[in-house]
């Protein structure tokens, strides 16, 4: 009696068509197939004639957003999931309403829930520190440069068949200022083959004002 109490306020017309056996005219309702059941209350249809579940899952009885039917089996279902999120409560109430536009009622149900408020974690937003000098003034490239290693690589020295296959690092430098890469290889691991890198590098881009190490423990 409360459902079709509700139906017969909001869904006047929609009942009118379905006894004279018209078509829908209500957009947002005809696409649901919906029919008028023993009992005279509206359900959805559907293509879900050869399941095994049972006539209320099938054909969910169709409820208004605007009637206060709609928020009182949301709540009882939101209590009763032990405040589930809009997922879940969406799920469960749908195995047996169909509510139109239910993702607003859901909504509103639990913005309203007074637990759910005391308990919903707010993340901390901390405050940035300032960028640093050179992310913000104009350099030249590779003025301020950041240092970091990839690899071990395998490559060959000759390009002969038979050629040797050593392993070799990249030397990662980027520059602090605009972001550009550049790539130079690595013998080794020792300071020496870096020596020989960093000369290789500032011979090309020139010799940087400051160097940032960062460090990497895959490498």
């Amino acid at each position: 009696m409360v459902v079709k109490s509700a139906q017969s306020h909001l869904f006047r017309d929609v009942i009118c068509n379905l006894k004279r056996g018209e078509e829908v005219q209500r957009k947002g309702i005809s696409r649901l197939s919906p029919f008028l059941d023993s009992h005279g209350v509206v359900r959805v249809g559907g293509r879900l004639q050869n399941t095994n579940w049972s006539e209320r899952r099938r054909h969910p009885i169709l409820i208004p957003k605007e009637a206060h039917l709609a928020v009182l089996v949301t709540r009882h279902w939101h209590s009763y999931a032990c405040h589930a999120g809009p997922r879940l409560l969406i799920a469960l109430v749908q195995r047996r309403f169909w509510v139109v536009g239910i993702r607003l009622v859901v909504h509103r149900v639990i913005r309203r829930c007074i637990i759910c408020a005391r308990i919903k974690p707010v993340n901390p937003q901390p405050m940035m520190a300032d960028l640093p000098r050179f992310r913000v003034q104009e350099a030249h490239p590779f003025s301020v440069v950041g240092i970091d290693y990839a690899g071990p690589l395998q490559m060959k020295e000759l390009s002969l068949r038979k050629a040797r296959i050593v392993k070799v690092y990249i030397a990662v430098f980027v520059c602090m200022t605009t972001k550009a890469v550049h790539l130079e290889p690595v013998s080794a691991l020792s300071t020496e083959a870096f020596r020989l890198t960093l000369d290789r590098f500032v011979a090309r881009r020139g010799l940087p004002s400051s160097e940032d190490r960062v460090s990497d423990d895959n490498r």
